[in-house]
C-alpha cells in the first residue's frame, strides 16, 4: 500500500499514522488498527471540535507565543474552552472547602485548560470570569505558588521559565508517597480530580515505555501535547529506584490494548 497523502500530515491523527508507518514499520492497515484500539482503551478521541458541555463556556484568549510588552489590541485570540462548573467534584470541594477553596480550584483548573489549548487568560480575564476583583486573583496566584505551582496566566508566564502546573505537581507528590487524602487537603482538589490526573500520568509512562513521541503521546493519551510533555518530563525525573514501586502501581491498573505492547522506537518485536 502507498504511504499517505501529503495533506493527511497536516492533522494530528495523520501525524500519528505516519510516525507508525515511518518509524516503527508499520503497514497502513496496522498502523490505524493501533490507533483505533489505542483510543479504545486509552481514552483518546477523534479530533473533532465539539461545543462547550455543560458547564463549559467558551471564551477568547491572547495566544500562548505573543510575546511579552506586546499591547493586547495587537495580540492574535484565539478560542478556548473553559470549564467553570465541574459539577459534583466542584460541589465537594465548596462543601469541604468553601466559597474559597472552590475559586482556587476554579482558577486553577481554567488557566491549565486555556494554556493547554494555545492561550493565556489575563488576570482581568480570570477575574471577569470568577466574578471577584485582580486583587483576588493575585492573592489565589501567591496561594499556588507558596506550594511550587503555577499558574499559567499571561502576565506570570510570558517572559518567564515554565514551572509546574497543579497537575503535575499533584502527581509529583503523589509519586514521591504524598497520600491522596493529604494532596486534596492542601490543594482541595477533589479525589476524583486527583486520581483522574494520576491515571493520565500512568497512561503516558506506558506510551513512553513504548517509545512514542509527545505528538503520538498526546494523540493515544487523548490530552494536549503541553499537558503531554510535562507529563513525559516528570515521568522521566522520577523514573528511579525509590520512586519505581509507585509508578507501577498506577501503570499496572491500565489496560494496555494489545496491538500497542509491540510497539518499538525502532521496530515491531
Amino acid at each position: 500500500m502507498t504511504m499517505m497523502e501529503d495533506g493527511n500530515l497536516k492533522t494530528v491523527e495523520g501525524q500519528f499514522l505516519h510516525e507508525l508507518e515511518t518509524e516503527f514499520g508499520f503497514t497502513p492497515v496496522v498502523a490505524r488498527a493501533v490507533l483505533r484500539r489505542s483510543k479504545d482503551v486509552l481514552g483518546g478521541q477523534e479530533l473533532q471540535e465539539d461545543p462547550p458541555r455543560i458547564g463549559q463556556m467558551k471564551v477568547l484568549v491572547v495566544a500562548s507565543r505573543e510575546p511579552a510588552g506586546k499591547p493586547l489590541s495587537q495580540c492574535r485570540i484565539v478560542p478556548v474552552k473553559v470549564t467553570l462548573d465541574a459539577g459534583e467534584e466542584d460541589l465537594e470541594v465548596l462543601g469541604e472547602g468553601g466559597t474559597q477553596a472552590l475559586r482556587r480550584v476554579i482558577l486553577s483548573r481554567i488557566t491549565t485548560e486555556a494554556a493547554e489549548k494555545g492561550g493565556y487568560l489575563t488576570e482581568a480575564d480570570a477575574a471577569r470570569l470568577l466574578r471577584c476583583d485582580v486583587s483576588t486573583i493575585k492573592r489565589d496566584v501567591r496561594y499556588y505558588r507558596e506550594m511550587g505551582v503555577y499558574l499559567p496566566l499571561r502576565g506570570y508566564m510570558i517572559g518567564t521559565g515554565k514551572g509546574q502546573t497543579h497537575k503535575v505537581r499533584i502527581v509529583e507528590w503523589w509519586v514521591k508517597g504524598t497520600p491522596y487524602t493529604e494532596i486534596k487537603m492542601r490543594t482541595h482538589h477533589s479525589l476524583a480530580a486527583i486520581q483522574r490526573y494520576v491515571d493520565a500520568f500512568g497512561r503516558v509512562a506506558i506510551l513512553a515505555r513504548r517509545g512514542l513521541s509527545v505528538l503520538a503521546i498526546a494523540q493515544v493519551a487523548n490530552m494536549s501535547e503541553p499537558l503531554a510533555e510535562q507529563y513525559l518530563q516528570l515521568y522521566h525525573e522520577l523514573d528511579r529506584p525509590e520512586y519505581r514501586d509507585q509508578i507501577e502501581r498506577v501503570v499496572h491498573r491500565i489496560r494496555v490494548p494489545k496491538e500497542l505492547k509491540v510497539v518499538k522506537k525502532r521496530g515491531v518485536m
